[in-house]
């Protein structure tokens, strides 16, 4: 599932009106108020989440067992999606990346 920060940050904000969601049960009912929150939750195998350019060093020194994938190709905001590397749900979630990344370059 994916992990989203609490209503009213702005990354919510960004992932939910990039993402078009159109199934919000997508969406894990838990959220977190950091974003060092969200990647715990992630390294703990809980869901997937998006990650700022700006945090991607930080992630990578942080969070050894954590994959990070560029969502788009061009020059723009940075956005990515973080799972465990050791994930059984890894394929699924590569392929919901890949989606997204299509849509991405489509709107």
């Amino acid at each position: 599932s994916i992990l989203l920060l609490d209503d009213g940050h702005c990354l919510r904000e960004h992932a939910l009106e990039s993402c078009r969601f159109n199934d919000l049960t997508q969406i894990n009912q838990y959220s977190a108020t950091s974003l060092t929150t969200l990647l715990q939750m992630v390294d703990s195998d809980i869901g997937v989440t998006f990650v700022p350019n700006m945090a991607k060093s930080s992630v990578q020194r942080m969070f050894r067992n954590i994959v990070l994938y560029d969502l788009v190709d061009q020059p723009a905001r940075w956005i990515g999606m973080a799972w465990r590397e050791s994930s059984h749900r890894a394929g699924a979630y590569m392929a919901l990346a890949e989606l997204l990344r299509e849509m991405s370059m489509t709107s």
